[in-house]
């Protein structure tokens, strides 16, 4: 039907006239969805800008949100604010004052001539408000109650309450620090503290009073003894109300300390967390609380790393040296002897006396025989330790039993510094010289090595390469690679302005790693060469200790900003261990993916830093293909850059096979782009992305089955594979570029179907019932092809970016689709009736149920089976995580907590057998299979402490 134009909104200066009419505003939506689109579009740009320009500044994360949020009531409108007004400890002025002048050029604030800022439109504010931190708005909330009520107390003569006082009190430290209320109200507020003790003593003397009159009148008439014991057993329910409310105050205090503790130390709020949720049984709206923040904690445990709460000194620890199965763990405290931390995993009766009575590898009655510690290490037999003292002693230990100590060597002059073990010989740096040890011979004598001209600071030894070892001197900034055979320096590296802090060479013996006291900042370089490969900077003070994962992908650094990082290889943030009160001195990296990090104020923590999963695979490249056999037992899966062949996983028994694709002579080999398992598991087919699609048995075999395109009964050619899928009558191949979907029939593949597209396809599949086809486009569009008509039969609505992942429900029901717009949408299919398709649920962004993807995303999967009524599936993405969601036969959807998570983009995803494990595959080069449920009881097991 044509549309009705009005004149007054067609421009004079354009031959082209844009009508506004109910069709297009239903697709460009009002303008509330327009300004707040803007909006955010606005806002990544403006944090891309400041990211370029501030780089020398630490941005927290949502600092433009944060200002936002000040200009918005606690009704949702537009509040104004003076410039003076907008205070942010926590945001440096320079900051703030780019992030307004942006917002000002975005439109998104108007600033008047007297300095006054506000939002351009209330439909902003109130979408801001739907987002706000619910702490934000309860401090809001409590700046308000406090103005109104010392406005109106001319008026009414009223005072704040017990209830409000303890509100504030709640967030009084941060009113005061970003200057919300004025003196004036602030003497108020103290005006109304001693009004409410006032009004308590008044209140306890009459309660003391009309006691007193009771007892009296109890003993001056003995008629009245019956109502007596009426008040008393009132009295006594009053007392367990009473005692019920202040343990429901406790747990209340308890969980706002949770809440306070979980910006800094996530651990010990999750523990205080837990403790509260066992005991507030009887306060339900707080278990509730609980309940959901638990839930969150658990969602966003790849987010944080969990540590068990260890042992702590009144000393400083320097060092700690830890059994490589985490058996047990040794720390060397400044200026005393060792003393020992024990884990639970070696019993008792495996201890010295001396450390089961008191924890000390030596009696504390002894400590004056032995000089000061200076270092110290454990030999291969994970039994013995080797300490070099001040005094130039060095004593040999045995943990596991009570042998008496024996002197291994003394050094006449000079003391020990460092030491590091070498095959059968220790290398020990004595002031200036090193001297090598044969720990084999009954007498070791000192084998001089090499000398310097100032004290020896930090001894290396290269795991790979047993002659080689790195010495850095007190106050320098070179490093000298040295050869233990000839005796001499090999090479001297210099990549720092300033004196070297820490080092450690990699697992391979090929790159090396080291900090400098010129500022927050490590390098790691290759030294082959040397070259400078990467640099790692997000530590805020010098960076003290440094350590390698045995597999070399991961490196931990420990600082004095009281923080770890456990960073990629490639100098990526992965996590940051936050928990240490102070500076951190030692850190160790442990075969079992366990880190033990010790710090200035005494305190030794453990901490878990492996993906949870229960089987996974590292290769030298990314995944890029991945189909899981219907038995759901074995993962087929490509890798980026082998060409003409893939792998087949079986992953309850580790196995793995590698399959040729069969090419001829002309052909060239290719990278293996998609994969589908054949309905009976004995076939795969595989495309390749030299347009070869083949379909092949385990054996490697063709099996006569060859669907390349292009010549041959006019099948049109397939110049850039994106996916495949097959069942009994036709294999299907998405040709990206070309917009065209191929169904090749598997009797004889002459024949063929063409879904033609208008725009470039990036998936497609067949459903359970083989009658239809669904695919994504480039145009951010779904389509639902009816293969029994041979004709398109509905489009799939919503997205704003292209779909690249597209699913079934194992029942047809529902259809997932998922896109670079950062969402994935879910579709009810409703066979009897026609027209377009639109969204049933969309996740994407916030909610009360789920947090969703805050990136592309590039794979969606539904699980294998129906639960109950309940449909299963996970998405994943550019985030690096995998998200698990659950719709139930109520017709709520939520997200469920989830370990998921890479160290890079995850390109591919899968449900396994029972649809209890997930398999991912990503940029970071690995294959995991992740458990999807129990979540709660997979952190106790292999992360939290058990009870003693």
């Amino acid at each position: 039907m044509p549309s009705k134009t009005n004149p007054d909104i067609t421009s004079d200066t354009s031959n082209n006239t844009v009508t506004f009419d109910l069709p297009l505003i239903q697709k460009t939506g009002g303008i509330g969805d327009v300004l707040v689109e803007l909006m955010n579009n606005q806002i990544r740009k403006i944090k891309s800008e400041i990211r370029q320009e501030l780089k020398s500044e630490k941005i927290p994360p949502k600092s433009v949100e944060r200002i936002l949020n000040g200009f918005v009531s606690l009704e949702g409108t537009k509040q104004p604010r003076h410039r003076e007004e907008l205070q942010y400890p926590e945001l440096s002025e320079i900051l703030v004052a780019t992030i307004l002048t942006k917002l000002v050029d975005a439109r998104l604030l108007r600033e008047s001539d007297d300095g006054v800022y506000e939002l351009v439109h209330d439909t902003l504010a109130a979408h801001i408000e739907q987002t706000r931190d619910q702490a934000d708005i309860a401090i809001d909330e409590t700046v308000k109650m406090v103005k109104d009520a010392y406005y109106f107390q001319d008026k009414t003569n009223r005072y704040l309450s017990e209830d409000e006082l303890n509100q504030l009190d709640k967030y009084s430290e941060t009113i005061q620090s970003t200057n919300r209320l004025t003196k004036e109200e602030w003497k108020f507020v103290k005006k109304s503290k001693r009004k409410e003790q006032r009004r308590t003593l008044r209140m306890r003397a009459v309660f003391f009073l009309a006691l007193g009159i009771a007892v009296l009148m109890s003993v001056l008439y003995v008629q009245v003894k019956q109502t007596e014991r009426e008040n008393q057993a009132l009295l006594g329910e009053i007392g367990v109300n009473l005692e019920q409310l202040k343990n429901n105050k406790q747990l209340t205090q308890a969980t706002a300390e949770a809440l306070r503790n979980s910006r800094n130390d996530r651990t010990r709020a999750f523990l205080q967390l837990r403790d509260v949720q066992q005991n507030a049984q009887v306060d339900s709206a707080n278990n509730a609380l609980v309940g959901q923040l638990t839930n969150n904690f658990l969602s966003e445990f790849s987010l944080f790393p969990f540590y068990n709460l260890g042992e702590r000194l009144s000393e400083t620890i320097d060092e700690v040296i830890v059994e490589d199965s985490l058996k047990f763990i040794l720390g060397a405290a400044m200026d005393s002897p060792v003393p020992f931390f024990k884990n639970l995993k070696l019993p008792d009766d495996q201890l010295r006396t001396s450390i089961r009575e008191k924890g000390f590898l030596i009696p504390p009655k002894d400590f004056n025989k032995y000089g000061k510690i200076r270092d110290m290490v454990l030999l291969q037999d994970g039994k013995t330790v080797i300490s070099g003292h001040a005094d130039g002693k060095i004593w040999k230990w045995q943990v596991t039993n009570d042998t008496p100590p024996q002197m291994v060597y003394e050094f006449k002059q000079g003391r020990v510094r460092e030491m590091i073990v070498v095959d059968n010989s220790l290398l020990v740096g004595v002031d200036s010289i090193i001297y090598e040890l044969n720990l084999r011979r009954k007498k070791p004598y000192a084998e001089f090595l090499i000398g310097f001209n100032r004290p020896i600071k930090l001894l290396v030894g290269n795991p790979r390469n047993r002659a080689q070892y790195a010495v850095v001197k007190e106050n320098s900034n070179k490093i000298f690679i040295c050869d233990r055979n000839s005796k001499s320096i090999t090479q001297t590296v210099e990549v720092g302005l300033s004196t070297v802090t820490s080092m450690a060479f990699s697992p391979n013996g090929r790159k090396m790693i080291a900090a400098f006291e010129e500022g927050d900042v490590a390098k790691l370089w290759d030294l082959r060469y040397p070259q400078l490969i990467t640099e790692f900077k997000g530590h805020r003070a010098l960076i003290s200790t440094i350590a390698f994962s045995p597999d070399g992908r991961k490196i931990l650094t420990g600082s004095w900003d009281q923080s770890a990082i456990l960073w990629t290889y490639k100098g990526e943030i992965i996590k940051r261990l936050v928990g240490h009160e102070q500076r951190i001195h030692s850190v160790a990296y442990t075969a079992n993916n366990y880190a033990v990090t010790c710090s200035e104020d005494g305190d030794i923590k453990t901490w878990f830093l492996a993906p949870l999963a229960e089987r996974d695979l590292i290769f030298e490249d990314s995944v890029r293909a991945l189909a899981v056999s219907p038995m759901h037992d074995t993962i087929a899966f490509s890798l980026y850059g082998d060409k003409g062949f893939f792998h087949l996983w079986h992953w309850p028994s580790d196995q793995r096979d590698t399959v040729w694709q069969p090419i001829k002579r002309f052909d060239r080999p290719g990278d293996i782009v998609a994969l589908a398992y054949a309905s009976d598991g004995k076939g795969i087919v595989a495309a390749s992305e030299n347009t070869l699609t083949t379909f092949i048995d385990r054996s490697g075999r063709n099996q006569n089955e060859d669907y390349r395109g292009g010549g041959y009964a006019r099948v049109p050619s397939t110049s850039s594979i994106a996916a495949v899928d097959v069942n009994d009558d036709y294999v299907l191949i998405v040709d990206r570029k070309s917009g065209k979907v191929l169904l090749r029939d598997r009797k004889d593949p002459a024949k063929f179907k063409v879904l033609d597209h208008p725009n470039r396809v990036h998936a497609a599949k067949f459903s359970p019932d083989n009658h239809y086809v669904l695919s994504g486009c480039e145009d951010g569009d779904g389509y639902l092809w009816d293969l029994r008509a041979d004709s398109l039969s509905r489009r799939l609505e919503g997205h704003t970016s292209k779909v690249v992942a597209v699913d079934f429900s194992p029942d047809g029901r529902y259809l997932l689709t998922g896109s670079y717009d950062n969402t994935a949408l879910l579709f009810e299919l409703q066979e009897n009736r026609k027209g377009n398709l639109n969204p049933t649920f969309e996740l994407e962004g916030i909610s009360a149920s789920y947090r969703g993807h805050t990136s592309d995303i590039n794979a969606v999967a539904f699980a294998n089976e129906l639960h109950d009524g309940t449909y299963r599936f996970t998405t994943a993405g550019a985030d690096k995580v995998g998200k698990i969601w659950e719709l139930t036969k109520d017709g709520s959807l939520h997200e469920r907590p989830s370990l998921i998570r890479h160290l890079d983009e995850v390109t591919v995803t899968a449900f396994l057998r029972g649809d209890s494990l997930i398999v991912t595959g990503g940029f970071d080069e690995t294959l995991k299979v992740w458990r999807a449920d129990g979540v709660g009881a997979l952190i106790d097991e292999r992360v939290l402490p058990h009870p003693q």
